[in-house]
């Protein structure tokens, strides 16, 4: 995560010195964990630590990529509202949460790491994300925002190749 001083990005680091923090929750009898000390514990207490939750976002209970992935994961799969969902055991009873949930924890976490460095509320941000997304994960382009835009046409290097 960064924030703009001046002109210039300043990467901030988290409670743990690190530079990223892992999209990991961990949940305990008394509290939830998020990022590092979550992925820390995780040998320990793997059918409620749950990562790749972003995989699981705006995808269906039933889909068969969910299926697939849950093989690999130790944690256990439910049906919020007929998504994709967690069961995990929180605070002594089985709790049902849903993949916008567990990421919404991370992103919370990252959130109070962003204040506390600015020591100020952090009240608008810039999320990142990898390009490669299913049919399930839409997203607007540029195009689709802005409808008699041309679309945006690749810049050539000084060799005439197209930039990559």
């Amino acid at each position: 995560m960064a924030v703009i001083r001046g002109d210039a990005p300043v990467v901030v680091a988290n409670a743990q010195g690190n530079h990223n923090t892992p999209s990991v929750v961990a949940f305990q009898d008394a509290e939830r964990l998020v990022g590092d000390v979550a992925h820390q514990q995780a040998a320990k207490n793997q059918t409620n630590t749950v990562s790749e939750a972003k995989r699981l976002l705006g995808k269906k209970h039933d889909d068969p990529s969910v299926a697939k992935d849950a093989k690999r994961w130790r944690f256990a799969m439910a049906n919020k509202e007929g998504r994709a969902g967690v069961s995990v055991d929180f605070k002594g009873a089985k709790t049902v949460f849903g993949a916008e949930q567990i990421c919404g924890a991370v992103m919370e976490n990252i959130k109070a790491t962003a204040e506390a460095f600015v020591h100020s509320p952090v009240k608008n941000c810039v999320l990142t994300a990898p390009i490669v997304r299913s049919s399930a994960q839409p997203t607007k382009s540029p195009t689709s925002q802005v409808p008699n835009q041309p679309s945006p046409q690749p810049t050539k290097s000084p060799t005439n190749q197209p930039a990559s």
